[in-house]
Formats: C-alpha cells, structure tokens, sequence
C-alpha cells in the first residue's frame, strides 16, 4: 500500500508518520526496512531502482520520499508519468510514503488520484494555539520540564506559532530550567524581527513615538540592518492598505481573512487602524518609505539617522 501524508506543520507530520512506522513495524525490523529517500539528493530513476528492489525480509519494505512536491503539484510530465506507473505496481516489493510539507497540493494530479484510489492519504491538520500549548506542554513533561501558563504564551509568539521553532526552544528552555517562568522566555527566546517591526509601527500609529524609537534602537543593538527594517514595515503598510480597501468595499472580516488568506487576528488587529487612518494615509507613509529607502541605498542619508528621523517625523506625515 502506498501513502501520501501532507500537512504545513512539519514536526506534526513527522509525528503521524512515526505512528503509522509503529504499527506496520516491529522496533527491530525498522532499520533494515524503513527508508529514507530525497529526491533533492537522488534522482527519480533511482527511486524506481529502489522501489522495485526486493529485500531479504518477508515484509515489504516502507520508502519515505520527501521534497517531492513537485510530483504533486507540477503539470504532468515524464517523470510524474513514471512515478504513477511504479505507484499503480500492484506487485511492488515496497510501500511508497510521499511526504509534503504544506497545506496546498493538487488533488487533480494523477499520482493523488491513485494513491486515493489505491492507497492511504492522510492530511495532517496544523494545530491551533491550545493544541500547540498541550502539544509543548507533554513534550516538557516528557523532559522532567514545566512552564508557566504566562510564559507558554509568551513562547508561542516569540516562536510565530512555528511548531519547529517552538520545540527547538522549549528544548533549550527545559535544559536551562525544569520550572520555566515567564523571564526566562524573555531572556531566552528571542522575539521575530517582524513581530518587532509590528510592534513598531503599531506604537508609531498608537502615537506612542518614544516606543517606537526604543524599539528600533534595540533592534539595532542586536546588529539589524535599517534597510531590511524599512523592506519589513513596507510589507507591513501594504498589508493595512489592502485591508483598509476591502474595508471600503464593506468586505466582511471573513470575507477579508479568505481574500487575503491570512488569519482572523491578523485581520482584526489591522482593522482597527483601518478605521482610524484613511487609504490615501497608508499611501503617504509608504511614499514616505519609498523616500526613506532610496536616500539609504543612495548614500544620500545615514540608514539608523534616517530611520530615526522618519520615527521622530511620524506625526507630522499623519497630518499631512
């Protein structure tokens, strides 16, 4: 039987696809049975050598084949041709398990309809925020850890729900300390560089200018570049002014969240601002960062000093 399992969360995925090794597989077979194949590293014709290849075992042996998205979501060519037949070989000395690690996939492609037809597809669900906290929650467990309710928050947004990211840390935190407090996330884990231009700006439209500095000058501590800070808040007023035109249009919250294909609190969040700051507003600021940009990369104007002036200069361009 041949399996696909897909899903955006990659440590999730791997987890169902531990499950299912488990009960085809006793512990002592799964060396010699269990596979691991990239089709980054090897070609599509050694796939097929080894699919086609029998093992010195009564049990079929299991080929786990990841970076194969290709497969699956490219228009139909010779090698997804290829890889259909080996995957319709009813007498094929091995199991097939195609992994992708995304949401989006192609439920069209001929290899998806055969392995529906003939075989197991698994999508595996992206936890959400509760799932995520008792999700972290056992894996301390598991390592003798605990960690405060405020600083499991806390983790989850320095992480930006990135479940690899998010265990990673919770490693280190655990080794560092067995009761985990809402400080040592803080000292521990740093937070996202977008989160922090986020929150920066979101002080600078809150009118709160001497935050906004100090956030940016602890960005510049930790040795960020002014010009990627400027690339980042750019994406960011794009964003608003998408919102704010939808908003215009009298799109609903859901209806902007499906159109954007973004998250409800994303949207939320932006959306008040929306109905405080007008579109052609969101477009001078970005005029504005379009100015600042091409003094930085012109050499016309210092990149922190710019940056700066630009914070400092924040309410007069709202007035404008």
């Amino acid at each position: 039987m041949n399996y696909l399992y897909y899903g955006n969360q990659e440590v999730i995925v791997r987890n169902e696809i531990r499950r299912l090794i488990k009960i085809l597989y006793e512990k002592d077979e799964r060396k010699e049975l269990v596979y691991r194949f990239s089709l980054k590293q090897n070609t599509l014709d050694e796939l097929v050598s080894l699919a086609t290849s029998y093992s010195f075992f009564d049990k079929t042996k299991l080929i786990i084949v990841e970076d194969c998205e290709n497969l699956f979501n490219a228009k139909e060519n010779d090698d997804i041709k290829k890889i259909s037949r080996l995957v319709c070989n009813v007498s094929l000395p091995s199991n097939l398990l195609f992994v992708i690690f995304n949401e989006k996939i192609n439920k069209y492609n001929i290899i998806y309809k055969t392995i529906k037809d003939e075989g197991e597809i698994h999508y595996v669900e992206s936890l959400d925020t509760y799932g995520q906290k008792n999700y972290v929650k056992g894996y301390l467990l598991n390592r003798d850890a605990k960690i405060d309710n405020d600083a499991l928050d806390e983790l989850i947004v320095r992480c930006d729900n990135d479940m690899n990211k998010l265990l990673s840390e919770a490693q280190k935190l655990s080794i560092y300390h067995k009761k985990i407090t809402l400080q040592d996330v803080k000292s521990l884990v740093k937070m996202p560089l977008e989160t922090n231009v986020f929150n920066l700006f979101n002080s600078l439209l809150d009118n709160h200018i001497s935050q906004g500095l100090q956030i940016f000058r602890d960005l510049i501590i930790s040795k960020e570049d002014p010009v990627r800070l400027v690339s980042i808040l750019s994406t960011q007023i794009r964003f608003l002014m998408m919102i704010s035109y939808l908003n215009k249009q009298n799109y609903t919250l859901n209806q902007i969240v499906e159109r954007l294909n973004v998250t409800p609190y994303r949207v939320k969040i932006n959306l008040k601002y929306c109905e405080i700051y007008s579109y052609d507003y969101f477009l001078r600021l970005q005029e504005a960062l379009f100015d600042l940009d091409f003094k930085i990369k012109s050499g016309s104007i210092d990149p922190i000093y710019g940056f700066e002036m630009f914070i400092c200069n924040f309410s007069l361009i709202k007035k404008a």
